[in-house]
Formats: C-alpha cells, structure tokens, sequence
C-alpha cells in the first residue's frame, strides 16, 4: 500500500468507522423490524449502540474536516499555506481536478471514495454539486469531504428513521415476566 493511501485512510478513519456502523446499525434495525424478530429481542440494542457510536465518530469526523479543511487564520504566511495545500493534495484529501469530468475521473480512482460510493452516485454528485463548491467561501478541492459528510448525514438520518420505527416496536412489546 503506497504511503499515501495508509495517510488518507487515518485522516479518513473516523468517517469510514462511521460509515461501518451506521451500515451495520441499518441492518440491524431491519433485521428487528422484521416479522421473524421478536420486540424483546438484543438486535434492537445493538442496532442502537451502533447508531451511537456511528454518531459520535461523524461528529468528530465532522470537526475534524472543519479544522483541516477550514480556512487559516488571517496572520498565517503564504508560506504555510501553500505548504498545508501541497500537503491535503500529497493525502489525497482534496481533489486535484478543476474540470467536471477530471474530478469525476478523479473521484471515481479513489479508493476511500469508491468504497463509499457507486461510480453512478459520483457521476450524479459531481453533476449537482460542481457549480455550487465554487461559489462563496467553498472550495472546489474540498468536494471530497463533502460530500463523505453529506452522504454520512444521509446514512445517519435513515438510520433514525428506522429507529424511531423499532423503538415503536420495542415499546409496544408487553414486558418480559420474571417468574
């Protein structure tokens, strides 16, 4: 594995475990909104410990974005930052490409971005989203980031909405006897 690779996947490892989880924590909540799953069933509290812990780790992901990718302080040189944008480029943690289909190409050779998404949901990203990540303060480079946290917020939101429907289920359930 290139020394590239190994750095992306640790600056990308909260976003990727919370990927797993909420992965995992859908399954879960439908495997126990099933016909086959009891109320009383474990699989509720897994699927819900994997919601939380998949939570947790895109709130740190989240931050940790915000401070990579965020503007540096008025007072930093030219120096510092040219050198913090040699640096994301070197990780392979913005994009490089400045034209649609580059930065669709781009997109689609990458490993953690492929892992994510199918070529079909980047070619559709890149198309509603490339005009908007030029405009205002956002940057094009970082369109990789975002859209990691936005299909993570996707994730996360169904995964709540499941909850919500097996938490329906469990409370419905009539309470275990202890005899």
């Amino acid at each position: 594995m290139p020394p590239e690779t190994r750095k992306e996947k640790a600056i990308f490892q909260k976003a990727m475990r919370a990927f797993e989880l909420n992965v995992k924590s859908i399954q879960a909540f439908r495997s126990f909104l099933s016909d086959e799953c009891a109320p009383q069933s474990p699989e509720y509290y897994m699927a819900r410990n994997f919601l939380r812990d998949a939570e947790m780790l895109y709130t740190e992901a989240l931050s940790e974005a915000k401070k990579l990718l965020g503007p540096l302080p008025g007072y930093v040189s030219s120096q510092v930052a040219d050198s913090k944008k040699a640096m994301l480029e070197a990780m392979s943690v913005v994009a490089k490409s400045a034209d649609m289909a580059s930065l669709k190409a781009e997109l689609e050779r990458d490993e953690f971005i492929a892992s994510m998404f199918r070529p079909q949901e980047i070619a559709l990203y890149v198309r509603a989203n490339f005009e908007n990540q030029r405009k205002g303060k956002r940057k094009l480079p970082n369109i990789k980031a975002r859209m990691v946290i936005e299909k993570l917020g996707v994730k996360l939101a169904q995964a709540r909405e499941l909850r919500e429907r097996a938490q329906q289920k469990h409370q419905a359930a009539p309470p275990s006897s202890s005899s």
